[in-house]
Order: C-alpha cells, then sequence, then structure tokens
C-alpha cells in the first residue's frame, strides 16, 4: 500500500496509549474516530504480514478475534484489532493453576471452532502460536483466537517455514525446521495447551506428556512426532473431545442407575423394620409433648435492646466530646453473602511495583507501577502511560469532589517534594502545582477535602496542610484518610476519629485479628479494609460508625491468599494488587 493509504489509515487513530514495546513489536490502545471504538494497534516490526491481514479482515467469526485494517509501510506492517474484554487462559491458569476435564472441552472446543473457520480460508491461515496467552476468555464466556502476529499463510509448494517465531514449549516440530507448518501444527499446540490446563504443566524435556486422566489419549494423537499421526482437522478433534465428554458422562449415569437399584432393594428390606421403631418412639414422644409445649408458651423469649451503643451524634457540632471526655465504639455487623460461586478474575499483568490504586468517579480505576527510572500510570481501560519520574518516589493522589488526578513526586537524595497535575489523557504538567522542601516519603499520599484542602502525610508522619504547611494532627497513627469530612486515624486494633476544637478524639475499636499489607480503601459509601479474623480473610466495611463484614475472601471460587499490597473499590467490585504474582485482579462484592 502506498503512502497516501498508510497516512488516511494512520490520521483517523488518535489518543495512541503505549501497552507494550519490544524490539518486534508495539501495542497501543487508540481511538478509531471512524468507529468511535477504542481498538488495539499492533507494529509488528520487519515484517510483512499484508497477505495474512488481508485474509483475516474477511474472517467474521464468534471465535476469532476481528482484524479491522492493516498497512504495510516502511518495512513494518501496522494492525489494527478488536479490543477485547475478559482475561487470557493463561491469566486464568494463574488463578486456578488447572481445570475440570469438562471446562477444558468447553474452552477448546470454541478454539476449535476459530481455528476451523481460518484453516478453511483460501489461503489457509495457520495461527502458529497458540498458547494460553493468545486464547481469550471474554467477560460473557464466549472463547476467542487472537494475536496474530506471527501467523502466516499455507503454501502448497513451500518445504519449510522461513522464520521461528513461536513459543517454544508450544510449538511443534514444524516450527523448528521439519517441515512447513501446517493445520496440523495448531493442533500439537492444542495438545500442549490441554496437557498444561488439566495438569499445569507443558510436556517434559523429552516432549512427552505426563498427564494420564481421561483426555490422555486425545492429548497423546494431538502432539505425535509426525503430523499425520495427529488429528487432521480442527474439526475432527472437537469432535472426538465431545465424544469422549459424553461418553464418559455415560458412564456415570450408567453407575447412578446402578446405585439407584441397589438403594431401592436395600431399602424395601429395612422399610419393615423403621416402621416398627418408628410407633414405638412415636408412643414415648405423645406421653412429654403437651408438658413441654405449655412450658414453651409460658416463657418470655423477647430479648433486651443493646443500650451501649453509642449514637452518632456525638460524633460531630455542638455534641462533640469535650477536652475530658472520650469513648470507645465497638458497634459491629456481619453481612456475609454466598460466594462460593463467585470467581477472582485477574484482570492485567504487572511488570513494576504497583504503588498507587484510585478508582475515578467514572469507574475508572487507575493505577501506578513502578520502574526504577520510570514509572507507568495504567488504566482499567487498557491505556499506559510512561513517565520519566522515578517509580518508587511516585504516588497517584485524586480529589473527588473536582474529578482531578494529581501526582506526588519526591526527588531521590533529597527532601524535595513536587504535586504535579495530571490531564484527562493522562499527561502530566511540566511545571508543579506545588512543590516544598520538607520532609520524607511515608508512603502514604493524603487526601482532599470537600472545600479543596489538601492534606498530604507524604512530606512528614504528621498530617499536613499543603497550602500553608502546618501541623494539623499530632496522633500516632500508620495512615491517616476522611471520610464524609471527617478526619480519621488508622492503626492495626483501632480507627481513631479526629474532633478537632480542643475535642478528645474518638475511637472504635475494630473487630478483626490483624489488617493485611494492604490496610484500608476510602470509598464513597465508607472506608474499606482487608483484614484477617479467625484465620480467615475478610473484607471489611466502616460506614462511620459501625464495621461490617462485606464478603469473606476464603468463600470466594479460586481466591488464593497472597500478599495483597494495594486494593480500590468501585461499582460494587474490589481491585486487588497481588505482589507475589505480580497481577491485578477483580472480584465482585455484591
Amino acid at each position: 500500500m502506498d503512502e497516501f493509504d498508510f497516512e488516511r489509515f494512520y490520521i483517523k487513530l488518535t489518543k495512541r496509549n503505549l501497552i507494550k514495546k519490544s524490539e518486534k513489536i508495539d501495542i497501543y490502545t487508540v481511538l478509531d474516530e471512524e468507529a468511535d471504538t477504542i481498538r488495539i494497534l499492533k507494529i509488528c516490526k520487519g515484517r510483512d504480514l499484508s497477505t495474512v491481514c488481508k485474509t483475516l479482515k474477511e474472517v467474521k467469526d464468534s471465535n476469532v478475534a476481528i482484524v479491522y485494517d492493516y498497512v504495510y509501510y516502511n518495512g513494518d506492517t501496522y494492525i489494527l484489532e478488536e479490543k477485547l474484554q475478559g482475561e487470557t487462559l493463561g491469566e486464568k491458569l494463574e488463578v486456578q493453576g488447572t481445570l475440570s476435564p469438562e471446562e477444558t472441552v468447553r474452552i477448546i472446543t470454541k478454539v476449535c471452532d476459530g481455528l476451523s473457520v481460518l484453516h478453511n480460508m483460501e489461503p489457509p491461515v495457520i495461527h502458529r502460536d497458540i498458547k494460553p496467552s493468545n486464547i481469550f476468555i471474554c467477560d460473557d464466556g464466549n472463547v476467542k483466537v487472537f494475536d496474530f502476529d506471527i501467523s502466516r499463510t499455507y503454501k502448497e509448494t513451500a518445504d519449510c517455514d522461513t522464520q521461528i517465531f513461536a513459543t517454544r514449549a508450544y510449538a511443534s516440530p514444524e516450527h523448528h525446521g521439519y517441515g512447513q507448518t501446517d493445520q496440523c501444527s495448531d493442533i500439537y499446540s492444542l495438545g500442549v495447551t490441554m496437557h498444561k490446563m488439566l495438569s499445569g504443566k507443558v510436556l517434559n524435556d523429552k516432549r512427552q506428556t505426563t498427564y494420564a486422566g481421561k483426555l490422555s489419549e486425545i492429548i497423546n494423537k494431538c502432539v505425535q512426532m509426525n503430523p499425520e499421526a495427529r488429528f487432521q482437522s480442527a474439526e475432527e478433534l472437537r469432535i472426538a473431545l465431545l465424544e469422549q465428554i459424553s461418553y464418559e458422562a455415560s458412564k456415570i449415569s450408567e453407575s447412578q442407575a446402578k446405585k439407584d437399584t441397589d438403594k431401592q432393594k436395600s431399602h424395601g428390606k429395612g422399610k419393615f423394620l423403621a416402621v416398627l421403631i418408628a410407633l414405638i418412639i412415636v408412643g414415648a414422644l405423645v406421653f412429654g409433648a403437651g408438658k413441654f409445649v405449655k412450658g414453651f408458651l409460658e416463657e418470655d423469649h423477647n430479648q433486651p435492646a443493646d443500650t451501649n451503643v453509642v449514637g452518632s451524634d456525638l460524633l460531630t457540632g455542638d455534641n462533640a466530646l469535650s477536652s475530658t471526655e472520650k469513648t470507645t465504639k465497638s458497634t459491629y455487623a456481619t453481612i456475609l453473602p454466598d460466594k462460593k460461586d463467585k470467581a477472582v478474575k485477574v484482570v492485567s499483568k504487572t511488570e513494576g511495583e504497583v504503588l498507587s490504586m484510585v478508582a475515578l468517579n467514572d469507574g475508572t480505576i487507575v493505577y501506578l507501577e513502578a520502574f526504577k527510572d520510570e514509572c507507568h500510570i495504567k488504566t482499567s481501560a487498557g491505556m499506559e502511560r510512561v513517565l520519566p519520574l522515578e517509580g518508587q518516589n511516585c504516588r497517584l493522589l485524586y480529589n473527588g469532589y473536582t474529578d482531578d488526578l494529581y501526582m506526588i513526586y519526591r526527588e531521590s537524595g533529597t527532601t524535595n517534594a513536587k504535586i504535579y497535575l495530571i490531564d484527562k489523557n493522562y499527561e502530566i504538567a511540566d511545571v508543579p502545582l506545588f512543590e516544598a522542601n520538607y520532609g520524607y516519603d511515608s508512603g502514604s499520599s493524603g487526601f482532599f477535602l470537600s472545600d479543596g484542602t489538601l492534606y498530604s502525610d507524604f512530606f512528614d508522619k504528621n498530617l499536613i496542610d499543603s497550602t500553608q504547611w502546618v501541623e494539623i494532627g499530632s496522633a500516632s497513627f500508620e495512615a491517616s484518610t476522611q471520610f464524609n469530612d471527617r478526619m480519621f486515624y488508622i492503626n492495626d486494633f483501632t480507627v481513631t476519629e479526629e474532633i478537632g476544637y480542643g475535642a478528645e478524639s474518638v475511637y472504635y475499636n475494630a473487630p478483626w485479628d490483624y489488617l493485611c499489607d494492604a490496610k484500608y480503601y476510602t470509598a464513597d459509601d465508607g472506608i474499606y479494609f482487608i483484614a484477617k479474623t479467625s484465620g480467615k480473610e475478610y473484607i471489611y466495611k466502616f460506614d462511620g460508625e459501625t464495621f461490617i463484614e462485606e464478603a469473606c475472601l476464603d468463600n470466594y471460587k479460586y481466591y488464593t491468599r497472597s500478599e495483597y499490597k494495594r486494593f480500590v473499590v468501585s461499582n460494587d467490585k474490589i481491585w486487588l494488587y497481588d505482589a507475589t504474582a505480580n497481577t491485578i485482579k477483580e472480584l465482585s462484592i455484591e
């Protein structure tokens, strides 16, 4: 395609936000102005993929990610693809470890449907890099094959592929120069993928299977060294998987039918004896039943109300406690819906350490990923912005009253700290709004009150008014926040409200054994905590008066305890930063 076509293609894409950058490929999220929709733009360096992209543009299948447009320009291929919502199979396996045979078959049969369409195109499209990270499980449960960066069209006259790009563990022998990759090469990779899904492992060093479950014969056929010994099409593999699951289901049904028959025979033999015993028991109970019922009706079962709970009128205004009074509150409620069917979803992988997370008013999650010489601002919408600041010295700060996002930054080796405004495109301002030569990073960033006043303990252990830099609080605390314009100090076992005006603080005893590393997050409806009680991890909410158990994390399906360093709450969902697995996870707390 000529330069004019490239310019037309490129100019309609705005707001390029970097997701990934490497020697072989750059990936951006972009706004396609013609469609007014967010897309994925991939720049495949040094490769001409125009032939395969031309074919992929014609594919319209629910199990294949859409390729909208492409251009080959100046030695690179630019590909505009569908932006998917959900998680990759690889991310799912990181959380769950392995999947059941039934779930494996559900996912792989949909992959087979997508590959069947690709393999039956003219010319056939060979994916060449089937693996868990290139299989996408959408939020609605649908499964899509995506990431066609090394795909190729099959050429009948070719003896072998010209270049090897595929992931080694999942690549067929043909990828390594033993012939041309074709549809059987994708079948081989599917076999290795199934092995990983069921056993948690890829093939051993000799490229042999170690899985011995009900799908072992199918997997063994997929990964044969000789392509002719494998399934010859994705459709053939799909049929074999469905037949195997159907066969297993029929065996279970036959076994259950035999158990039911045996149970009926046993029930018949014991029926007479059961009736005789029942008659004897009933006779004995009738004698004492009248006396028991009479006593129960005469007894008063009304419980007195708790009169020791201190009301909220003690907390503000004219009723604030005097300087000689203080109270300890421990009002506590339990709301524990059944969450056993709720799964934890991996939203994204991280490379650096996530130092802060905030939830914007529109529900967007923004987090800061720190590296030595730079920091990355990322969002739940897939945006990424790289800033040339020392990541470890940056914190995000959000003013929900004005919907403004800020960066607090402290230069290494100095006591100089700055506050920058971040615009709607997540670009940082050239000139700081405020700069001070004050203190050190205590690990928190601060908060705004409704009058626009900023309080920050970034510069000193005590809270500081950033406009006048005077000390306004002196309590011993580990963290601080505000909720409904009330200031709270947080320690492991108490939440303390700073009343002010000479009044002494109000203490609220926490119901947990101890706080987890993530500690707390302040949302519109309360302050949320992750804490451990009796060996289990819970989400608690403090609404200004009462601690409420919102959910027991141990009841969530696939939830695994880890080192949760940060979290935010937005739209009845909690976003967790798992520092051990380097992932951002999401779960519902409805």
